[in-house]
């Protein structure tokens, strides 16, 4: 989550040296007014994560994980209107898969692979109950690599949409059957 926070903070133009909310009051006035906006929301939504999320993330495994994301895998039923789109995802061989645990639960998961050109999520969920706690921050963070990350999510999912715009994610293209194609550069 520091390494991305600290890509967004650069693109502003903020120095690499700012690390908390306390470094940007020290170099305060040598920031642009946008820099001085954008870099202390972000920094308050970097912190508040940091404070609200008491998980971890770790990659995927089968024996002892697959019923808990199987059952959080039906959380896509309530956002995605036909799932079929999904090629069943942690069963096929060059997908990979990172978990959130949070009190040694499973709660969240993201499924992923890559190709020549993308790093591609099939799936990001995190069960209702622990969302907005920076879980799903930090399961995009776990795949972010030289590749841009790609993804597919319906356009009838606003909030799906929002946060992967907050994410960094932005729009490219559009299926026939309503999904909207967003990349995040890197």
């Amino acid at each position: 989550m520091k390494r991305q926070l600290s890509r967004e903070l650069k693109k502003l133009g903020i120095p690499s040296t700012v690390k908390s909310v306390d470094d940007i009051i020290e170099q305060w006035s040598t920031l642009t007014e946008e820099q001085q906006v954008e870099g202390y929301r972000l920094l308050s939504v970097a912190e508040e994560r940091m404070e609200t999320a008491e998980y971890n993330i770790r990659l995927y495994r089968p024996m002892r994980d697959r019923s808990s994301v199987s059952s959080l895998r039906k959380c896509l039923a309530n956002v995605v209107p036909d799932s079929s789109i999904f090629d069943g995802g942690l069963e096929n061989d060059s997908t990979s898969c990172h978990v959130a645990e949070y009190d040694n639960k499973v709660v969240g998961y993201v499924s992923y692979d890559e190709d020549r050109f993308y790093r591609h999520i099939h799936e990001v969920v995190v069960a209702p109950k622990y969302r907005r706690k920076g879980i799903m921050s930090g399961l995009l963070a776990s795949v972010e690599g030289t590749a841009p990350l790609s993804l597919l999510v319906h356009s009838t999912n606003r909030s799906g949409r929002e946060a992967f715009h907050t994410f960094g994610f932005v729009q490219e293209g559009s299926t026939p059957d309503g999904y909207l194609f967003m990349v995040k550069e890197f």
